[in-house]
């Protein structure tokens, strides 16, 4: 009887081991009402990119030449070396592991900025 209830014990911490270790930044499961992440790209078609980089990271200060930021995200190419990567891309990881983008002195991207955000970096951020 005690080996059967240890048994159960070191089945159930596993399970509760593994369950807490797995990736909780995947895509939300419900886009929000009325937001459209479909044919994604940096800069032609209906989901243009850049507008909504440039209006929240490549401002007057930050991620432009001479900014305050360290990389410059006015353009694609100055882009791709932190967003290549999707979920491993040190901008995802900045954006929704480590929530140190946009800095706490700005306000946080909206549910639909940030799921059009998911989905570009995640088919793998084409121009």
């Amino acid at each position: 009887m005690k080996i059967r209830i240890f048994f159960c014990f070191i089945v159930a911490s596993g399970i509760l081991l593994i369950n807490s270790c797995e990736d909780k930044q995947a895509l939300p499961a419900a886009i929000p009402p009325g937001c459209d992440t479909s044919g994604l790209t940096y800069s032609s078609g209906a989901g243009v990119m850049q507008q909504i980089i440039n209006a929240n990271c490549a401002t007057n200060n930050c991620h432009v030449p001479g900014g305050s930021a360290p990389k410059d995200f006015s353009t694609y190419t100055g882009l791709i070396r932190d967003a290549n990567g999707g979920t491993n891309s040190l901008f995802w990881q900045n954006l929704f592991v480590n929530r140190s983008m946009p800095p706490s002195s700005m306000p946080r991207l909206d549910l639909c900025t940030q799921a059009k955000f998911k989905q570009w970096l995640s088919i793998g951020i084409p121009q």
